[in-house]
């Protein structure tokens, strides 16, 4: 997720918690890199959906949903961070230009050559 995402959700984590890691899930389906391959998008929905249901139910408890709830906002600033300090490189190709380009002036079989000069009166 973006970084002004991740700090907002980690922000009402230690406000309200759960409530931060319930709208990181949502941004899942709209602004987020999923970096778990095998659940998806779908996967990680859930997973902090519930996670954030979690927190807040906990969080009378001993106040262990607070705690979880900040400790989870943390992890999504780092890993806004870890996603922005990552390079990209892009290679382009280009192929529209063969390295020999060449002429070719071939008829294809059952089509007449077409006639360009002086005696056609198309062009006169």
């Amino acid at each position: 997720m973006p970084m002004w995402c991740a700090v907002t959700c980690l922000f009402v984590n230690c406000l309200l918690p759960g409530f931060g890691t319930i709208m990181a899930s949502f941004s899942v389906i709209c602004c987020a890199d999923v970096s778990q391959k095998n659940s998806g998008k779908g996967g990680t929905f859930c997973l902090n959906f519930w996670v954030g249901w979690l927190q807040m139910i906990t969080l009378f408890f001993v106040l262990f949903g607070w705690v979880w709830s900040i400790v989870w906002g943390v992890a999504f600033v780092q890993a806004a961070a870890k996603r922005n300090n990552t390079m990209v490189t892009t290679t382009t190709t280009n192929t529209m230009y063969p390295d020999n380009p060449r002429l070719v002036n071939e008829t294809l079989p059952g089509y007449a050559q077409p006639n360009y000069g002086a005696n056609n009166p198309s062009y006169a």
